[in-house]
Order: structure tokens, then sequence, then C-alpha cells
């Protein structure tokens, strides 16, 4: 019986708008015990991005990884579906468990051209101190006959971004030991940073440990893309508490098709017709329900200047918008003689530079700006539009759509 309570919470998260989507792949995208991407999830993935919707793959895969879904969907994205190079650059992608962004520079050729660490170099380095506790507890202990060690390395410089201790016979004592050693190899490093998450792969118990949170990395990328916050969707599998796709699953906005945290407001399992469905089938019947719809924003994140001060920690973010803001806010205000810089200016909602009409109507109908701004096309204007204030400097036939919750007067 699924509890009530848990119910209407679904039925809104399903209400909500999302304007992007972050996908766990396996276990989420791909076929059973496989780690290629079940062929019903293309043509779905070919309609996201044609409707310009951001699509953000999240994965605990590293650089190797990446490479290999990409060659798994992309030449059926282009060819079979007619997914545009344009549209490609609306895919992102987080390796790592968010330790690092790939996007793609304005070219579109290769795809994921620009990748930058969100984590920092004092998080690598605590983690190959931890990887030697590690390997020398395996090497002077019989937990080394039970246990592999693999890793997610930098194809460039061969640091080491990630560790995985795979459990060779799923033994639960050896399971909890080990992560009993390990949280405390973490706990010794004081770094915050670090953490440990549990998975499968190829019906194996991996413990993973990493330098970067899921749910911390889509706050990044919301604002790398350019979407408010939490207004993307985020589907995973493995959503318990101690799953690696727990922390960016436990919120509204979050679902998993597989293991849930048991909560009642977020990590909504996929239930159709009171029955829980997982996997593909569950992404899928998701997706049927789901609003999706493109925001209105600045040009993605691909200048390296810009992308780089976007993908360090938040302090630095932070500062650096805050002080961008005050000295372009203070030029406004002096130029305009205004007390709300940006906003003065600048209409959110619909991306629009705003003129007061009491301006608009002071300014000589000669004015050859005011004239382009006046142009029509039969009976609508082409590249501005009112409001019940302001003259917003932007074509209402393309940007009406994006403004339906804007109260409006239809006699103007």
């Amino acid at each position: 019986m699924i509890n009530e309570e848990l119910m209407n919470n679904y039925r809104k998260a399903l209400e909500q708008k999302y304007n992007a989507i972050c996908f766990d792949i396996d276990g989420t995208l791909t076929e059973d015990d496989s780690t290629k991407i079940d062929s019903r999830v293309l043509p779905m993935l070919a309609s996201i991005l044609k409707k310009h919707i951001p699509l953000v793959f999240i994965t605990g895969r590293g650089e190797t990884g990446l490479n290999e879904l990409l060659s798994d969907i992309l030449d059926d994205l282009k060819y079979k579906y007619g997914v545009s190079e344009k549209q490609l650059l609306k895919i992102y992608a987080l390796t790592n468990d968010g330790a690092r962004i790939f996007m793609t520079g304005n070219n579109g050729e290769p795809l994921f051209n620009i990748s930058e660490y969100i984590s920092s170099r004092e998080d690598f380095v605590k983690l190959e101190e931890i990887n030697s506790k590690i390997i020398n507890l395996l090497n002077s202990s019989t937990l080394g006959n039970c246990c592999k060690v693999t890793y997610s390395k930098d194809s460039v410089t061969n640091n080491i971004i990630n560790i995985r201790v795979i459990i060779l016979n799923n033994n639960v004592e050896i399971n909890n030991e080990m992560i009993r050693i390990i949280n405390s190899f973490i706990r010794d490093s004081k770094n915050p940073n670090l953490n440990l998450t549990i998975g499968m792969h190829n019906g194996k118990q991996v413990l993973q440990i990493g330098t970067a949170t899921k749910d911390k990395a889509i706050k990044i990328a919301e604002r790398m893309i350019g979407i408010p916050q939490n207004s993307m969707l985020r589907i995973g599998d493995c959503g318990d508490r101690l799953g690696n796709d727990y922390s960016m699953l436990n919120c509204p906005q979050g679902f998993s098709v597989d293991r849930t945290s048991g909560a009642i407001n977020g990590c909504f399992p996929i239930i159709e017709d009171g029955e829980v469905i997982k996997g593909v089938n569950g992404t899928l019947n998701l997706l049927k329900k789901i609003k999706l719809l493109p925001t209105i924003c600045l040009e993605h994140a691909t200048q390296n200047d810009y992308a780089r001060a976007y993908a360090k920690v938040e302090k630095k973010m932070t500062q650096g918008k805050n002080n961008k803001l005050l000295y372009f806010n203070n030029l406004i205000n002096n130029k305009f003689q205004s007390v709300d810089g940006i906003n003065s200016l600048f209409d959110s909602s619909s991306g629009s530079v705003k003129i007061p009409m009491y301006e608009w109507i002071t300014i000589p109908d000669d004015n050859p700006l005011k004239q382009l701004w006046l142009t029509y096309n039969d009976s609508s204007l082409c590249y501005s539009m009112y409001d019940n204030e302001n003259i917003l400097l932007r074509g209402s036939g393309i940007y009406y759509y994006f403004l339906s919750r804007r109260i409006h007067d239809e006699n103007t």
C-alpha cells in the first residue's frame, strides 16, 4: 500500500514545470544488467533536445565511460533521429559523481571539447592518501582476497578522480567491514568533500570514494546552463541513503527507478495505477507525465573564463557574481538615474530590455531606433511587445509563449 502523503507529494512533483533533465546512466537509461543504452531511450533523448531542453548526464563513470556513452548514442541521435549540431550543444555531462563537468564549445566539434573540475586539487591529494591506506590494508590482510580496487583517472594527468572497491563475492560481512574502514579513513582525512557511496556494477557491490556529491554538482550545472535553481528534473536508480544517487534525489525534483530512501517528500518511486515501475520502463513512464519547458536565458557558459568562474567552489562563485553585479549596478544607476541597477533595465521573465512607458513616450517618434522597435508585421510588432507598464524590446511572436505567468492587459 502506497503512503497517501507520499502519493500527494508525488502528484505535486509531477505538476512542477522543469527546465532541464538530469539522468543517471547505469540502471536508469541502460538495458537490464548491462552498460548499453536501451534503444527505447534514444528517441526520447532526441525529442528532449529538439524542444531545446538541456540534458545533463550525471554518473559515477569517468572519462572512458563517458566516451562509451557517446559512442552508444551520438550517431543515432544525429543520423537516425535528426538532432542538429546546435541542439547537441544542450548536452552536458557530470562525471565521477560530479567531480568534473563536460560541455561543448559553440563550434560543436568535437562534443564535450571543454571540461572543468568542480573538485579542488586539495580534494584529490587527500583522495590519493586514502588510496595508499586502502592498498596497504588489502596487501596486508585477508580482505585482499575478497576485494578488487579500480580507478577512474584523468586521461591526461593520470591522476585518480575516484576509487572503487569492488566486493568480489558480495559477502555482507566483508562489505560492512570495508564500509566501516573506509569511513574511518575519510574521517581521518578531515576533508568534508570526500565521501563514500554504494552502488552495483555487473552484479557486484561497489564502494566508491569520491570528492564530490551529485546534489552540489547539479546546483553548479544549473548556474552554468542558466536555468533557475531547483528547476532540473533528476532521475536515478540508487536513491537509498547510502546509494550514489541519494544526494541528488533527496528533494522534490528527485525520482528513483529502483531503490528509494523511504522519504515522503523526495526520491519518489515511479507509480502507475498503484504499482511501482522500475528500470528504463520507469524512466520512460515518468517522461510521458512530466512537464518540460525551455527557459529564456543567456548563452550557456562555453568561454573558458566564464566556465572556470562558475566551476569553482561556491564561495568564489558567489563572490565573483556579487562583485560584478555591484560594479554594473553602480554604472547603471549613475547612467540612468536608477536605484535598482540591472533590474531597472532587464525583464527576467522574458529576457527583454524594458523601457518604462513614460520614458518611451518622451523619445521623439522620428528616432531611428524607436522606429525599428515599432516595426509591424501585419498587426503584430516584430521586435517588441508591451506589458502593462513598459515596452519590452523583444519580439512577441517568438517570446510571448514564455510569458504565460505575466498578468497581461488584453486591451494593449
